[in-house]
């Protein structure tokens, strides 16, 4: 009795191991963008977030119209002129009003301002969303 007992419990070992083994290589395909369908056990314990991406050979991100991805020494060059002019205008003004009139969006000005403070044309007071910039 003994030893069928024991086969039956070693043909179930393995049977769990195929089985453990493949529900891990399909959660891993499934976050590896490789496609497929999640377990909806694996899915209800996910925590919420960002979905994932299609496949893993997905095209690259498409730029936006009229947009590079990297700005020339020039461009930036002339964004913190119109950036340095607009507070001259305005002291005092903070960065949201800096960029609406300008037409920057907060990252955009980012190396501008940078560059403005280490060249001491422009100086900042308050943290975070209280700053507020003055030209020197």
């Amino acid at each position: 009795m003994s030893s069928s007992i024991d086969t039956l419990v070693a043909e179930f070992v393995v049977n769990l191991r195929k089985a453990i083994a493949a529900e891990a290589a399909a959660a891993f395909a499934v976050v590896a963008g490789g496609g497929g369908q999640p377990d909806p056990l694996l899915r209800a314990k996910r925590k919420p977030g960002p979905k994932p991406k299609g496949s893993a050979v997905a095209a690259a991100p498409k730029a936006a119209a009229g947009k590079r991805g990297r700005r020339s020494p020039e461009d930036i060059a002339k964004q913190a002129a119109a950036i340095l002019a607009f507070v001259k205008k305005n002291p005092g003004s903070k960065a949201e009003k800096i960029g609406a009139d300008v037409g920057l969006t907060s990252l955009e000005m980012q190396i501008p301002i940078a560059q403005l403070l280490s060249e001491k044309k422009l100086g900042k007071k308050g943290e975070r969303r209280a700053t507020v910039y003055t030209a020197k």
